[in-house]
């Protein structure tokens, strides 16, 4: 399992017409809700570090099963992740692998030293 930062086109393509990057293969539901990727364009807007800012996909062999991410910038050493892993990919420690990745380049970074996740409403 790895994760694979999208790139400011790739975001951009997904946001205005849905288009995956063509050298990927996605299982269906694996690509995140529209209103997550605007926010992620938003924060690269606000000047917030690609690493905080932009989503990453989670390949599992040669498919994308998911996607994860920060939430915003790190406030007071702390920083909230999300992620979504298709319904048919679920159940295989997909979203454990990718929240260990997560948090391994959260403390790599020296700002963080509180990684969380909450699911109020989701």
């Amino acid at each position: 399992m790895q994760l694979i930062q999208l790139n400011g086109i790739q975001l951009k393509m997904l946001i205005q017409s849905g288009d995956t990057p063509k050298d990927l293969t996605f299982i269906e539901h694996s690509i995140p809700p529209i209103h997550v990727l605007v926010r992620s364009m938003d924060l690269r807007h606000n000047l917030v570090d690609v690493i905080w800012a932009f989503p990453y996909f989670i390949q599992k062999n040669t498919q994308i099963t998911g996607a994860c991410g920060f939430k915003d910038a790190p406030k007071n050493s702390r920083i909230e992740i999300g992620y979504n892993v298709a319904p048919d990919a679920r159940g295989l420690g997909i979203a454990t692998a990718a929240v260990k990745q997560l948090s391994q380049i959260a403390f790599a970074s020296t700002l963080v030293n509180t990684v969380f996740a909450l699911m109020v409403n989701n």
